[in-house]
């Protein structure tokens, strides 16, 4: 899920604590990735107002879905934002995938490392996700079985009246 690129942030980002003589930076891949698609970026990309970054294609699809509505939702934290809005490219990402093309220039097993682990966190996040769903699964079924159990008890007093009711016409007549 990390991977060490040697020098390239060096010129990008002032950190605390001076980085190590040989320039050696550990980055989580999945920053590099879109949250949606799991495609490493190809190229900047775009970040909502609630600050969650999407590639280019991503936010595309979102923005056409709905199309008779205004707004849509981030699909990380739901917050509404206007669709069809010009948003601002990530540049910092953008920075990085520029730093890592030239790491990997040097290094041509760093791409197959950075998808594969870009793979597992998407296979983790994929599993996590599941077993929300899962758990969202297992509460609407409850909840069904307890709508379930009122109507058949409705259904059962309604049958009872109609009865009562029957028997009360015929012992008039």
């Amino acid at each position: 899920m990390y991977h060490k690129f040697s020098g390239f942030l060096s010129n990008i980002i002032r950190f605390k604590k001076p980085i190590a003589e040989e320039n050696d930076v550990i980055i989580n891949a999945s920053l590099l990735s879109c949250p949606v698609c799991y495609n490493v970026y190809s190229d900047a990309p775009l970040v909502l107002p609630c600050g969650h970054t999407f590639c280019t294609d991503c936010l595309k699809q979102i923005n056409e879905r709905n199309t008779n509505e205004i707004g849509a939702s981030c699909p990380i934290c739901r917050k509404s934002f206007i669709r069809g809005k010009s948003y601002p490219k990530n540049y910092l990402v953008e920075s990085i995938l520029q730093s890592v093309s030239l790491v990997t220039d040097q290094d041509h097993g760093l791409t197959d490392r950075l998808k594969a682990n870009g793979l597992k966190f998407a296979n983790i996040r994929c599993q996590r996700q599941v077993e929300a769903l899962s758990k969202d699964k297992s509460e609407l079924q409850k909840q069904l079985r307890e709508k379930e159990t009122t109507l058949n008890t409705m259904w059962c007093c309604l049958i009872s009246l109609g009865v009562l009711s029957l028997g009360l016409l015929f012992s008039f007549v």
